[in-house]
């Protein structure tokens, strides 16, 4: 080839490699950060699903909280050293305030599958340890909530209450370690 010829063929050559060059490594930066914004798009949206079910189960454990604090409140009245009267009037207070026991004590129950859909064997067990702790206060207390909720008065002499003391702070042992389970899981995103 003459000098001429190379002259021309080098530079045009040289320019259609650093064109070929600069098509498959654009190509190449697209595509990756495409993947890259798949990705982000996808934790994104995995994160805010998560944090939803983690949301949901912190209701039913904060529910399961204010139902044991009431029972807490009904046992302080059954075990309390006063009058019958003055037992009727607390608890007629109690039913007063809460008036969206009945329906609150038959869907926390439903409600417990927030808790199973995170798959965490840890939860899943408390959870398990919680209702089982719970059954027989909860049954007793829906029990005087539906006595309450169907009279306008009720009288303490016809119930027999048992002393769920024990229980109740064995309710709230476990629902402080599913709290601090679900705070646990709140910092992970699967």
């Amino acid at each position: 080839m003459s000098e001429e010829t190379l002259k021309i063929v080098v530079p045009v050559f040289t320019a259609v490699l650093i064109a070929f060059v600069t098509y498959f490594l654009t190509r190449s930066h697209y595509e990756r950060k495409r993947q890259d914004d798949l990705a982000d798009r996808d934790y994104i949206r995995r994160a805010a699903i998560h944090d939803m079910r983690i949301k949901d189960a912190r209701e039913v454990v904060n529910t399961m909280g204010l139902l044991n604090n009431l029972n807490r409140q009904v046992n302080s009245v059954f075990l309390q050293e006063s009058s019958m009267k003055q037992k009727n009037e607390d608890l007629n207070y109690l039913a007063r305030n809460n008036s969206a026991l009945p329906s609150l004590l038959t869907d926390i129950w439903n409600q417990q599958a927030s808790i199973d859909i995170l798959n965490d064997a840890e939860l899943s067990s408390l959870q398990r340890e919680l209702h089982s702790t719970m059954y027989l206060p909860m049954k007793s207390l829906k029990e005087i909530a539906e006595k309450l909720y169907a009279n306008d008065k009720l009288d303490v002499q016809d119930m027999k209450v048992n002393d769920y003391s024990d229980v109740i702070i064995e309710a709230d042992r476990l629902i402080v370690r599913m709290k601090a389970r679900l705070d646990k899981l709140a910092q992970t995103v699967p």
